[in-house]
């Protein structure tokens, strides 16, 4: 743990430690910070002794949140990888076909309703992927992610 600490440290990643119902109904901040027990399936938010004692202190569950600006601000910081991030702003759709996600109708409508978004190279659209899905209902088939890890 202390190795994977250090990395993180000295690669520039900061992380924030929060706890977390076992259950995965909610994380204990904002108004359930002070709380010991989930809302929503009434389990303790403490870890459980041998002895079926609760031991205070010591969450059951701790999740890692990683805050996305600070990796954003990195990326472009490699020459290549910003060619890569800009890629779409500099080249332009030939045979009319969707290559890339700027050619779908909701990446047009985003910069046609919000045109100082649009006409702005560098800023990242963020999207959630998803197996067995048709991103935008333009193509014959669904697509299948495979595991990155």
């Amino acid at each position: 743990m202390y190795e994977a600490k250090k990395t993180l440290c000295a690669l520039g990643l900061s992380y924030e430690k929060m706890h977390a119902c076992p259950n995965d109904y909610i994380l204990y901040r904002k108004e359930y910070e002070d709380s010991t027990n989930c809302p929503t399936c009434g389990i303790s938010r403490w870890k459980e002794g041998k002895d079926s004692i609760l031991k205070e202190g010591v969450p059951a569950k701790v999740v890692w949140y990683f805050p996305p600006i600070p990796r954003f601000k990195r990326m472009f910081q490699s020459h290549e990888t910003a060619k890569s991030l800009t890629w779409h702003a500099a080249r332009k759709s030939i045979d009319g076909q969707m290559s890339h996600p700027a050619d779908s109708p909701s990446w047009k409508l985003l910069d046609d309703k919000w045109p100082e978004f649009g006409n702005e190279p560098r800023n990242l659209r963020l999207a959630l992927s998803s197996d067995g899905f048709n991103p935008h209902s333009s193509l014959i088939a669904d697509i299948v992610v495979g595991r990155l890890f």
